[in-house]
């Protein structure tokens, strides 16, 4: 395989000169790695940046990640010209432990056996949004879609699914030591949040969340720029649209002092950091933080991205993590539910399961054991709107949540 070709990445004198001098004497990606670390994001602000810093905070964020694909292109070319390190097996692109400093690195040879697919694909990604950043002067971003239409449009007729090309965004991010939105992706509007709280965007925009449900953006830079003020006693994270829906048509904060929330399913980046965002301005008020999940494997996976993160999540996302106590739907909870509203559980949920239930502490739903066993013995699952399943008119899901959130305060 032929290495990627790298003049096409421009440098002023001056880059070249801190590169090369960053660079000289470390070697393979280890180099790489030193040359990046000598690049430190300004975090001496600290206070969230308001519409008029937005766009330069997001220019500079840019602007920076860009100096490091930059610096990391410079360090491989010359460890391509000098050969410092061994060759590799083609596709291993492994991440480095996280040093004391929390920097993580990412080992990888110059030299490789086999096609080096992976290896190419990282470098065509980084080339990909370097030339978008350096185009727009590190104003612009794309969306992960947009990002996939372009790679298969240069690579024809090698094309690249959704998931090799999230994966190697994560290789590329953790390389960097940069968030995606850093580098210019930002992803679409997934969530949504209803109930007690007032919004205030970038842009001055003001929106009181008990009238509509205001989407989440995807930009984490909108995020950080906007105000959020709220009086909840409890959040509720739902897992689904529909049962986010019907709490929102039953108006369930007049009820309860409650702001909803939904990703619609696994949570995206953007849905996770408003959640963290939030515990953060409900911080001392004694608010507490509840999940609405349907009652199989699936759901307890979703409950533990939210409380405990994932070992796929990005470097965006480390941070985030908000603890939820499962309310529902429980094995308590099957009563009410018809036998015929019941499932079976599938193959993969067996499997799921029994990782979950042979695995150690560290698993991350090894504090969901009880309920998983109890899914296990019955070889059943069953979701929130079987509570309701035939008469969902006068069922006031409302009511069992309330009570839900009542009896975990006993």
């Amino acid at each position: 395989m032929s290495a990627p070709d790298f003049d096409r990445f421009a440098y002023d004198s001056q880059d070249f000169e801190d590169y090369h001098a960053l660079a000289r004497g470390c070697d393979g990606w280890d180099r790489a790695a030193r040359a990046l670390d000598a690049f430190e994001y300004d975090d001496d602000d600290g206070a969230l940046p308001g519409f008029d810093n937005l766009f330069a905070t997001q220019c500079n964020a840019r602007g920076e990640a860009l100096r490091r694909i930059e610096a990391m292109a410079r360090a491989f070319v010359e460890d391509v010209l000098f050969g410092a390190s061994d060759a590799r097996a083609a596709d291993s692109i492994e991440n480095a432990p996280a040093t004391k400093s929390g920097s993580v690195g990412v080992s990888v040879g110059a030299a490789y056996e086999g096609d080096g697919t992976t290896f190419e694909r990282f470098w065509d990604v980084a080339d990909v949004l370097a030339r978008g950043l350096r185009r727009s002067n590190c104003e612009s971003s794309m969306t992960l879609r947009e990002l996939y239409y372009v790679m298969n449009a240069r690579s024809a007729p090698k094309r690249t699914s959704e998931k090799q090309l999230q994966a190697t965004i994560r290789k590329l991010s953790l390389a960097l030591s940069a968030p995606r939105c850093a580098l210019g992706i930002i992803a679409t509007s997934k969530g949504m949040v209803c109930g007690r709280c007032h919004i205030e965007t970038a842009s001055g925009q003001r929106f009181d969340c008990t009238a509509e449900g205001w989407p989440i953006s995807g930009d984490l830079f909108e995020l950080d720029a906007c105000s959020i003020h709220s009086d909840a006693a409890y959040v509720i994270v739902v897992e689904k649209d529909a049962v986010f829906n019907k709490l929102c048509a039953e108006r369930i904060y007049e009820y309860l002092p409650c702001v909803l929330i939904t990703a619609k399913g696994y949570p995206d980046v953007a849905t996770r950091k408003f959640l963290w965002l939030l515990e953060t301005v409900l911080e001392g008020s004694g608010a507490k933080f509840f999940g609405l999940v349907d009652w199989n494997p699936h759901g307890a996976w979703i409950l533990a991205t939210y409380s405990s993160g994932s070992k796929r999540s990005s470097i965006d996302a480390a941070e985030f993590v908000v603890p939820l106590t499962w309310i529902g739907l429980r094995s308590e909870d099957l009563r009410d539910v018809a036998a015929d509203a019941m499932q079976d559980l599938t193959t993969r949920d067996a499997a799921l399961i029994r990782n979950a239930l042979e695995g150690d502490d560290a698993h991350p739903l090894c504090s969901f054991r009880e309920e998983l066993r109890i899914m296990h013995d019955v070889g059943k699952k069953a979701d929130i709107e079987a509570l309701y399943a035939g008469r969902s008119d006068d069922f006031f899901l409302t009511d069992y949540v309330s009570k839900k959130i009542a009896a975990r305060e006993v």
